[in-house]
């Protein structure tokens, strides 16, 4: 498999959605929760009591497409609601993703797919 080089050539691909591509991550975060929501999918799995209290607002803070910041004490599900807010990003192709590992942060290891990722991110918009 050939990897694009540039984000000319990313571009390209047949299933590359240019809409999508400019989206903020606001604005992703937004209309991924709202199409989880219309689905009924749960949105933070995991995450046991909160249901009348945090997570409303942090639904209203991502609607609302606010910037916030989760304060707690250790086991107060911190962690688990931000692998929950990841999990409405738009996945993108594994060689690509920053994938949370426990506590760990796991990047590709192949030099090939790292050197494309920083030629797609120094590429203007």
């Amino acid at each position: 498999m050939i990897l694009p080089r540039t984000l000319g050539e990313l571009k390209n691909i047949p299933d590359f959605d240019a809409q999508t591509a400019s989206l903020s991550v606001k604005n992703e975060l937004r209309r991924n929760l709202l199409r989880a929501i219309e689905k009924g999918d749960p949105l933070f799995p995991g995450v046991h009591g909160y249901e009348d209290t945090v997570i409303p607002q942090i639904v209203n803070a991502l609607l609302s497409r606010h910037n916030f910041i989760l304060l707690g004490l250790r086991g107060q599900a911190k962690s688990r609601i931000l692998r929950g807010l990841a999990q409405l990003l738009d996945r993108l192709d594994d060689r690509f993703a920053l994938l949370a590992s426990g506590d760990r942060l796991r990047i590709p290891s192949d030099a090939a797919t790292l050197k494309l990722v920083l030629t797609v991110l120094r590429e203007p918009a």
